[in-house]
């Protein structure tokens, strides 16, 4: 028993990897400790792979686990998103210093598993008291958002969770930071007005394509200037979409909502809604982004095992790779390149 939003059987807390160094820096971004991985050609470092590509006016926007941000090889992804897609790389701490499980708790042992159940209660607590959508989109739509924009200058962002993170991914792919598309007349176009609680779905025909319009924010909050339509797709590995349920969320409502193309890639114990030709998969496909979103199951795999897994394991090594090269070819096809 990890947490209250990770299924049974799912691994348990790692400690930061040591053996990676890391390429960025951590900063204050309005109160928020944020690790930021600069475009490597503004940070004068040799790229991995090709010459002369510079996406600097691209974000990949990281959304931790329910560990946070010094969760296992976390940091160790973001650098090596970073270098390969020739972008910047922001994970901010959403959970501010106090995830709501213990990561130093080793639950093999005997305290440990002593402790398992508690802690699971009192993780449960925790989200639903401190880290609700409200509280996660006010971090995002002042703060996040804003410095993004303004202080890096980023006019796409492609968004990707671990865990917990992919419930905010979804949840940020449902509003109007996410870029949502009209169909008329055949061809597609930017969605103009204000979005709907009841996520509306224009099309025509019998076999229509669906343009779901934008959910609104939180009350009191609002998208800044130049962040409109900035996310071009979203991605998750070993999602947990059953904080929806947790939170008392209609899940479908806000996948309904989501308006770019989405990555999943579940583990054996995730929820079987998340697989292919499972619920959630089915709602994209009636959508114009439907073609370009993908779902990946690693069934040889548990939950946590790509930031969490043990890479001296021949096949959790060989899988966390090909995990990374997935995410790496669907950011490349979903955002703009210069």
């Amino acid at each position: 028993m990890a947490a209250a939003c990770c299924p049974p059987g799912s691994l348990p807390a790692v400690a930061a990897d040591k053996s990676h160094t890391p390429q960025g820096e951590w900063r204050d971004v309005s109160g928020i400790n944020t690790y930021v991985t600069a475009c490597p050609c503004l940070q004068g470092r040799k790229e991995r792979e090709g010459e002369g590509l510079c996406n600097s006016s691209n974000c990949i926007l990281v959304f931790h686990d329910i560990f946070g941000v010094t969760s296992g090889r976390t940091v160790a992804i973001c650098d090596a998103l970073a270098t390969r897609l020739h972008c910047h790389v922001v994970l901010p701490d959403f959970f501010h210093g106090s995830p709501p499980l213990n990561p130093a708790l080793d639950t093999q042992t005997f305290w440990g598993k002593l402790w398992a159940a508690p802690q699971f209660i009192y993780s449960m607590l925790i989200l639903r008291s401190r880290h609700r959508w409200e509280s996660v989109c006010t971090d995002i739509a002042e703060k996040v958002m804003p410095y993004l924009v303004d202080e890096m200058h980023v006019s796409a962002v492609g968004v990707h969770g671990f865990c917990w993170g992919s419930w905010p991914v979804a949840h940020i792919c449902s509003t109007a930071f996410g870029e949502h598309r009209t169909g008329e007349g055949g061809k597609e176009k930017d969605a103009e007005g204000e979005g709907s609680s009841d996520a509306p779905q224009v099309g025509e025909g019998d076999n229509q394509i669906l343009y779901p319009l934008p959910l609104p924010l939180p009350e009191g909050l609002k998208v800044c200037e130049g962040a409109e339509g900035i996310v071009k797709c979203g991605a998750a590995a070993h999602p947990s979409y059953r904080l929806f349920g947790l939170m008392g969320e209609d899940r479908d409502k806000v996948v309904s909502a989501i308006s770019v193309p989405q990555l999943l890639m579940p583990a054996s114990n995730d929820e079987p809604d998340l697989m292919e030709g499972g619920a959630v998969e089915k709602i994209w496909k009636s959508k114009w982004c439907g073609e370009r979103s993908k779902t990946c199951t690693y069934r040889d795999m548990v939950h946590g095992w790509m930031n969490r897994g043990d890479l001296k394991d021949p096949l959790t090594a060989e899988r966390a790779q090909q995990a990374e090269d997935t995410l790496v070819q669907f950011f490349a096809e979903n955002m703009p390149s210069s």
